[in-house]
Order: C-alpha cells, then sequence, then structure tokens
C-alpha cells in the first residue's frame, strides 16, 4: 500500500511540476486564441504578420522588449472601434524592432498590435505572450 501510494504523489508532483510549456507550444496556443497563424518564434525572435503594413507585422528578440496591453481606441484607415491593443516597446529606446519585409534595415522603438475586443481573450493573450522566455 505504501508503495502504491509514492507511485501516485510521484505521478502527481510530476504532472504538476514537470509540464512546462516551449515557446512554441505557447505561440500556437496564441495562434489558436487568435483564431489565426500571423505569430511565429525562431531562435529568440518572435514574428508576427497579421498583413497590416508595419503596424502589425514585425519581429524582436525575446529580451529586448516589454510588453503593455491597453483598452483603446484603434484605427488604421480611420474608422475604428476600441479594443485591446498590444504594445511591444524596446526597453533601451532603440530600434530593436524590425519588420521582415523591409530590406533597408529601419527598425522602430515600438510596435502596436491589435489582439482582441474581449477583455478575458486579450489578457490570455497577453499572458501566453509574456511567458514566453
Amino acid at each position: 500500500m505504501k508503495t502504491l501510494f509514492a507511485i501516485l504523489m510521484t505521478t502527481v508532483v510530476v504532472s504538476m511540476n514537470g509540464q512546462t510549456k516551449s515557446n512554441k507550444d505557447i505561440i500556437t496556443e496564441v495562434n489558436r486564441e487568435l483564431g489565426g497563424d500571423s505569430w511565429s518564434i525562431k531562435g529568440d525572435n518572435i514574428y508576427v504578420d497579421n498583413g497590416i503594413l508595419a503596424l502589425g507585422r514585425g519581429f524582436w528578440g525575446l529580451s529586448k522588449v516589454t510588453y503593455e496591453l491597453k483598452y483603446e481606441f484603434f484605427s488604421v484607415t480611420g474608422e475604428g472601434h476600441n479594443t485591446y491593443v498590444l504594445y511591444v516597446k524596446c526597453k533601451d529606446g532603440s530600434d530593436c524592432i524590425g519588420d521582415p519585409l523591409n530590406d533597408d534595415g529601419v527598425g522602430y522603438k515600438y510596435l502596436v498590435l491589435p489582439i482582441h475586443d474581449e477583455e478575458k481573450r486579450a489578457n490570455r493573450v497577453f499572458n501566453l505572450i509574456t511567458s514566453i522566455k
């Protein structure tokens, strides 16, 4: 009986503490939550391509940025609505965010990405992105 109890407790502890998600698994969850496949990760860089030119497309190094989520009016073409927006900002004020379709080497200090209209979903995406290490 003691052996059975020890095996059971070991299984519970391993399943609670030993199961960590990889960065690729986290990005897969972000894409699932957003209903697309615009986020990817390659090495230490995260790539996003929402197809909205520099406003929704870019890449950055994991250790070079901070994230902030805000609920605000968002517009690309002049018509917009309130939504949750992710701000990706370079930590040191440099131009650390690149555009994979821009060959002239010009970077950005920040990137603004609309996430979702629903608070719960936007917070889940934010928490997933900030958990990437």
